[in-house]
């Protein structure tokens, strides 16, 4: 019965941490020798499952490269503009992200050249101005341009809900256990 308890516990432990999000660091540049033409960085929530995030929620990005695009740093980042897939190692990004303001994008719209090779045209877009703004691809196709993908899982700091449940779990297993010490007879044993 002893393992029942424990086993339910862990279970509940268990299932208590599954249910939120994972919060994921992420990060993009784009050097020529020592200029850099493109870069952003922030963070985004999601489900991870194998190398794809899906179910991108509360999207941060920021870039102080783009001054056209300035609404991405002073304003916050970012709607979607369709439905978002991120990868850890940037191979199946496909999105459209709107900056808060409304009148600028950042794509990463995933194409495939001539030669067959697999690749992504990534830029920012301003609608004020029908501007497209740093682009680049990924992985590059010519050795000029250096590209750099980073996005890796944060350990997130457990919510109170999470640290409720937990001391509820641990409360009933208690509870179970002393109940079940009280009501066992006292055996006396003759010597």
């Amino acid at each position: 019965m002893k393992m029942q308890t424990w086993c339910g516990g862990l279970l509940a432990l268990l299932l208590s941490t599954m249910a939120h999000a994972t919060l994921f660091d992420v990060s993009y540049s784009v050097t020529r020798g020592d200029q850099t033409l493109l870069a952003f960085s922030g963070y985004l929530t999601g489900e991870l499952s194998g190398n794809l995030v899906t179910d991108i929620s509360d999207v941060h990005l920021t870039s102080s490269i783009w001054p056209e695009l300035d609404t991405f740093s002073v304003f916050g980042c970012c709607s979607l503009k369709k439905p978002a897939v991120f990868s850890l190692d940037g191979s199946q990004n496909s999105f459209v992200l709107e900056s808060n303001a409304g009148h600028s994008d950042l794509v990463w719209w995933p194409q495939t050249l001539l030669s067959g090779q697999a690749t992504a045209l990534v830029f920012g877009y301003n609608t004020l101005t029908n501007r497209v703004v740093g682009s680049s691809f990924f992985p590059p196709f010519n050795g000029n341009t250096n590209t750099v993908w980073s996005m890796n899982a944060v350990s997130a700091v457990p919510e109170p809900e999470s640290w409720l449940l937990l001391a509820g779990g641990l409360g009933v297993i208690a509870l179970v256990a002393r109940r079940r010490t009280r009501s066992r007879p006292i055996e006396l044993v003759a010597a």
